[in-house]
């Protein structure tokens, strides 16, 4: 059997429908929470070079919300793919809160970064769709996000 590991979304991963749609199903999930690091839109795109995509940065007294996800090997080897792994982003392990406890988890920091970008529309309302993750403040927060 497959050992199983967390996989912490932050960014367009949030939305249930695309992550099932990169791995082939949907993994059990969870809201979680990672203290001391701030949301910023500072991985800039392949595409467009004024869009920014999800990155996390460490910042004291910040935290972001996001979905704990109970992945496999394989599932990550799939995600390393879609996030460009190592060219785009980069693995990064992280303690999560999870339902009152600190988890171990994997997470996706941008291999490079660029200021003054902005995500698109579409690419935000992926982030959005976490909303049944998200507390009412944050998901207010990401939507009121300035887009391209």
């Amino acid at each position: 059997m497959t050992d199983k590991k967390h996989y912490f979304a932050y960014g367009s991963n949030m939305n249930p429908e695309r992550l099932r749609k990169r791995i082939g199903y949907l993994p059990p999930s969870r809201k979680a929470l990672l203290q001391e690091y701030a949301l910023l839109f500072n991985k800039n795109s392949y595409k467009n070079p004024t869009e920014g995509f999800a990155n996390i940065v460490q910042q004291p007294n910040s935290q972001v919300e996001g979905i704990l996800y109970e992945v496999t090997d394989k599932d990550i080897a799939k995600l390393d793919q879609f996030e460009g792994v190592p060219t785009h982003y980069n693995h990064q392990p992280i303690k999560v809160e999870c339902e009152g406890k600190i988890t171990n988890a994997l997470t996706y920091i941008a291999a490079t970064i660029k200021e003054g970008l902005k995500p698109s529309p579409d690419y935000l309302n992926h982030l959005l769709a976490g909303k049944a993750y998200l507390s009412e403040a944050y998901y207010q927060q990401l939507a009121n996000t300035t887009c391209l």
